[in-house]
């Protein structure tokens, strides 16, 4: 009989790592004097999402929009590079991601650009971007976020997760296909009863 391996997923942006990494990736990808009004402009669309009139999809695709839309692929790659070299990572990425579930796959909102440099692509589940003919950004392709996640994990063949770490109960859809899942808090590690 053959043993099956356990299928372990990790949420990132905060479940990994101290802070989210987006709004860093954002201010990676553009000059200074850019930013004088893209990062106003951007919090409007914050605050809307607070206070629930916009969704996180409709969040991010605003953000693609204000830092990343007309920026090549090379661009943000080299960006992406660069900036994944700065991510400040928790001890749970430590202690039960590098020593523990090294393999494991990585489930997150944050964009392959960056990520690719930090984790094998057959372990990466992550937002991707849409690139027309000139490898230039026009606009969101996946927000990987909440029910996103549980169907990127379907198209793999997955629909049961043994071990699920996450910071957050927006990924509430991929906690009721887990046998288990342990919510992280800083770097704590408290089993979901």
């Amino acid at each position: 009989m053959e043993n099956k391996k356990p299928v372990i997923v990790f949420d990132f942006d905060k479940t990994l790592t101290l802070h989210d990494t987006i709004a860093g990736y954002y201010l990676s990808c553009n000059k200074n004097f850019s930013l004088i009004w893209k990062v106003p402009y951007f919090f409007i669309f914050v605050f809307l999402h607070v206070f629930k009139q916009i969704s996180n999809d409709e969040l991010k695709s605003n953000g693609v929009e204000i830092f990343l839309k007309g920026k090549t692929k090379k661009e943000l790659n080299e960006a992406g590079e660069k900036y994944a070299k700065k991510i400040k990572f928790n001890k749970i990425y430590e202690t039960e991601f590098l020593k523990k579930n090294p393999n494991a796959i990585i489930a997150s909102a944050s964009f392959y650009e960056y990520l690719q440099f930090l984790f094998s692509e057959d372990q990466l589940l992550a937002s991707s971007l849409i690139y027309n003919e000139l490898d230039l950004v026009v606009g969101l392709k996946t927000n990987m976020y909440g029910y996103n996640k549980v169907e990127a994990l379907r198209e793999r063949k997955i629909n049961k997760i043994d071990v699920f770490y996450t910071d957050s109960f927006s990924d509430k859809p991929l906690m009721e296909i887990a046998d288990i899942t342990f919510l992280i808090y800083k770097n704590s590690v408290t089993k979901i009863e």
